[in-house]
C-alpha cells in the first residue's frame, strides 16, 4: 500500500521493519498451539504486539503516527487491525488509568466492554479483587489473548473497568461460533465468566471519562479510515488505465469524502496532543461521522462504479468491503448524530471559519 500511505509513516515503518523477525518468533512460540494455527491473523497479531511498545501514545506529541500505524493495518487486513487496535487500547488504558502494574512480556490484551442486553458481567468485590461473572459477547481475539480489560457493573451498580487474566478456572472461552462474512477471521466468541478473578483499572466510571475514551474513539476512525483508502485506490488504479467517465466521476466524489476525513482526523491528532486532558466528546463525534460517511461514500461511489465483478471476482476487495461494513457498526449511527447536534446547539465557534 506505499502508494496510499507513502514511505514516511514513523512509527508504522520501524513496525514495518521488525514485523519479519517477531513473526518468525511468533512462530517458534505459537507452533505447538492449535488456535494459532486456525487462521491467518494470529501470527501477524504477535508480531505487531511485539513491537507494539514502539507505538506513539495519544496526547503524546505524535498521534498523527499512532491512527497512521492504525490506518496501514486496517488497509492491510482489517481482522488483524481489530486485534492489534484492541491490544494497544488496552496498553493506553492501563498507563492513563494508572495500573499497579506492567503487562507480562508478550502478554496479548484485549478490550470487551461491549454489553448486550441479555448478556453483561457482575462484579463482587473481595478484598483487594473483584470476582467476576456473567457473559461477554463480541471479543475479538477471545481464542489468543492472555489478558482482558472488561466492562463490568459493582453491587451499587457502577461501572467498572476491571483486567481479567483469561488463564484461570472461572473463564471459559467457546471453541466456535458461527459468524457472517464480515470480520470473521478475528476470533470472535463469546466469554463467560463464573467467579473469575479480576483487578479494579482506575476508579469507578473513570473508563469511560477520561480524555483517552474519546483519543480511542478517533483512533477506531483511523482504522476505518485506512480501510476506505484500500478499497478507494482499486477505483483510482482502474481510473488510471481506463478514461472512464463516469468511473471518474464517482473518483472524484470519493476524492473530496475522503480528503474532508484525512483533514479531520490530521486536525484531530493536533488537538489532542495540544491540549491531551481535554473532553473532546463532540470533536470525536465529528470525526467518527465525517470518517463514517467517507467510508459509505468510498463503498458506495466504488461499488457504482466498478460494478459487480471485484465484489464477485476478487476475493480480497468483497473481503474488504464486508470487514468494513462491520467495522463501521462500531459506530452509534443515530444515536451519535443526536449527541452531536446537542455539540452543535452549544458551540456555534466550530461552524466559523
Amino acid at each position: 500500500m506505499d502508494t496510499i500511505f507513502g514511505k514516511d509513516v514513523g512509527a508504522g515503518a520501524a513496525l514495518n521493519v521488525a514485523a519479519s523477525d517477531a513473526t518468525a518468533a511468533a512462530n517458534d512460540s505459537f507452533n505447538s498451539d492449535a488456535a494459532f494455527q486456525a487462521f491467518r491473523v494470529p501470527l501477524e497479531f504477535e508480531a505487531f504486539v511485539a513491537q507494539a511498545a514502539t507505538l506513539p501514545l495519544p496526547g503524546r506529541g505524535n498521534t498523527i503516527e499512532r491512527w497512521r500505524e492504525l490506518a496501514r493495518l486496517a488497509a492491510e487486513d482489517l481482522n488483524l487491525c481489530k486485534v492489534a487496535e484492541s491490544h494497544a487500547d488496552a496498553l493506553a488504558i492501563l498507563t492513563e488509568c494508572r495500573a499497579r502494574f506492567t503487562p507480562r512480556p508478550r502478554s496479548r490484551w484485549a478490550v470487551w466492554i461491549t454489553d448486550m442486553p441479555s448478556a453483561g458481567l457482575r462484579a463482587t468485590r473481595l478484598e483487594e479483587h473483584f470476582m467476576v461473572s456473567g457473559r461477554k459477547t463480541w471479543c475479538a481475539g477471545a481464542p489468543w489473548v492472555t489478558d482482558a480489560l472488561v466492562s463490568a457493573r459493582d453491587s451499587a451498580s457502577q461501572p467498572l473497568l476491571l483486567h481479567v487474566h483469561l488463564d484461570q478456572p472461572g473463564v471459559q472461552i467457546e471453541s466456535e461460533r458461527d459468524v457472517g462474512v464480515g470480520l470473521r477471521d478475528c476470533g470472535i466468541r463469546e466469554v463467560t465468566f463464573d467467579n473469575a478473578i479480576a483487578e479494579a483499572i482506575g476508579t469507578p466510571g473513570e473508563y469511560v471519562s477520561r480524555p483517552g475514551y474519546w483519543h480511542a474513539s478517533m483512533g477506531i476512525a483511523a482504522c476505518w479510515y485506512g480501510a476506505t483508502l484500500a478499497i478507494a485506490q482499486l477505483l483510482r488504479e482502474r481510473c488510471e488505465k481506463r478514461p472512464d467517465a463516469h468511473a471518474r466521476a464517482h473518483l472524484g466524489a470519493v476524492d473530496i469524502a475522503i480528503t474532508a476525513a484525512a483533514g479531520m482526523l490530521r486536525g484531530a491528532a493536533d488537538v489532542i496532543d495540544a491540549a491531551p486532558k481535554r473532553d473532546l466528546q463532540g470533536l470525536a463525534l465529528r470525526v467518527r461521522g465525517i470518517v463514517e460517511y467517507a467510508a459509505s461514500t468510498t463503498v458506495e461511489r466504488v461499488g457504482r462504479a466498478l460494478g459487480a465483478a471485484p465484489l464477485c471476482l476478487d476475493p480480497e476487495h468483497s473481503g474488504r468491503v464486508a470487514d468494513l461494513m462491520v467495522f463501521l457498526r462500531q459506530s452509534h449511527a443515530e444515536r451519535d448524530l443526536e449527541q452531536l447536534s446537542a455539540f452543535s446547539i452549544r458551540e456555534h465557534a466550530s461552524w466559523i471559519l
